[in-house]
């Protein structure tokens, strides 16, 4: 599965759901396939307590001046007799060990290549690692003898860190071409009027920064209503749009509204549980810096009956950069048999190389339909949470979230 940029190979995702990410292009994937096709088998490294606690001493900010041997000293000592050596190697923005070592292989962008050197170095005896919310700090050792302490406990490779050729299988499918057009064709998008001579508009700004909005669906702020959802539709001329729902006391209903846009038309879904007076509150990012300020206010009197609040999902600033076909409810509501998959079906924007569902401890990356903007695919979740995330310049963005109930 190939994305292409600007006419590059960018990212691809190979089987078991890791993406690839290059700036060089194909070349610096066809070098390292060499490379490793030419190597002799590798003895195994040693995996060291000592030295993985000298990699979580060294992600610490008061030690990033600190020379990885140094912090080794701290746990363990070097047989100078016999030669010693350390090296260390950095990934950013990677979740999973497969992931790392990948990655480091490629080594793109960087000329040296050293940490593929460190990998495939034959000088190294032991390594040690640490992870924190972006970094995997490793540390390449020789002849290094880790100083007992009492309470340490043995090192043990999780199972995550053995490649799984069959996550495919057992936790993502492909959705054909007809499955994927029906949900689209569900888009409440593809019904939102076409804007009127007559349709209000409202100039405001933000700071200086203009904005202008259409109001097309309802054509009025002062809305009333005798159901328990509102379709909400604008046309807005800046910036990114979002939305909150608020009580007749102005409490914010948690995901109780979901804004989508998309060439610059807003639709906004808002569920009321009950009768009574709400506040739609839209608010516009109109410089990009992902602060939010409010531009206009929907007063709506909700004239239903009772009924179970629907969720949305939770909504993080940088979903702007995709557009939501499916799953739209914020709880999933699944069971643990193997053949029950949720659709998810995205449009994202063109530097996006990969979209991931986190479920569980596993990071499943969806399909990219070729030509297309598309991601989508059929994916097993766990109970608990499940996060959509966007790889844009090899950067990981959370931009929705789920509850999974079985």
């Amino acid at each position: 599965n190939q994305r292409r940029v600007h006419g590059e190979l960018a990212a691809f995702v190979i089987p078991g759901g890791v993406l690839l990410s290059s700036q060089e292009g194909w070349a610096a994937y066809d070098e390292v396939i060499k490379e490793l096709k030419s190597c002799e088998p590798f003895p195994s490294l040693k995996i060291s307590s000592a030295l993985s606690l000298a990699a979580r001493d060294g992600l610490n900010v008061s030690n990033q001046d600190v020379p990885p041997r140094e912090l080794c000293l701290q746990y363990g000592a070097f047989d100078e007799r016999q030669g010693s050596s350390v090296a260390q190697s950095l990934c950013f923005n990677q979740l999973f060990p497969q992931s790392v070592v990948l990655h480091l292989l490629v080594d793109d962008n960087y000329s040296s290549r050293g940490n593929r050197r460190n990998l495939l170095s034959r000088d190294y005896h032991s390594l040690g690692l640490s992870f924190n919310s972006v970094t995997c700090n490793l540390l390449f050792a020789s002849n290094y003898q880790e100083t007992e302490r009492e309470g340490w406990a043995p090192f043990t490779a999780p199972s995550s860190f053995l490649y799984d050729f069959n996550l495919n299988n057992s936790q993502f499918r492909q959705m054909t071409d007809d499955e994927v057009a029906a949900i689209k064709q569900e888009d409440p998008f593809t019904t939102l009027p076409a804007p009127s001579e007559g349709a209000p508009v409202i100039e405001t700004d933000v700071d200086g920064w203009p904005i202008s909005l259409t109001l097309l669906e309802p054509p009025d702020t002062a809305v009333v209503t005798s159901n328990n959802q509102l379709d909400v539709s604008l046309k807005f001329s800046a910036g990114h749009i979002t939305s909150t729902l608020h009580d007749g006391e102005g409490e914010v209903i948690e995901r109780g509204c979901f804004t989508q846009a998309r060439n610059g038309i807003a639709w906004i879904k808002a569920f009321f549980p009950g009768p009574g007076k709400y506040r739609l509150n839209v608010s516009a990012d109109l410089e990009g810096e992902g602060v939010y300020t409010q531009v206009l206010e929907y007063v709506i009197s909700a004239e239903c009956a009772e009924a179970p609040q629907m969720v949305f999902p939770a909504t993080f600033l940088q979903s702007h950069c995709c557009y939501v076909y499916s799953p739209l409810s914020g709880v999933l509501r699944t069971n643990s048999v193997l053949s029950d998959f949720v659709n998810f079906v995205v449009e994202a924007v063109e530097e996006t190389m990969g979209i991931a569902v986190l479920t569980g401890d596993d990071l499943v990356y969806l399909e990219n339909k070729p030509g297309t903007s598309i991601w989508c695919g059929k994916v097993r979740l766990s109970t608990g949470s499940c996060r959509l995330s966007t790889n844009i310049a090899q950067t990981h963005y959370e931009v929705l979230a789920f509850d999974v109930e079985f």
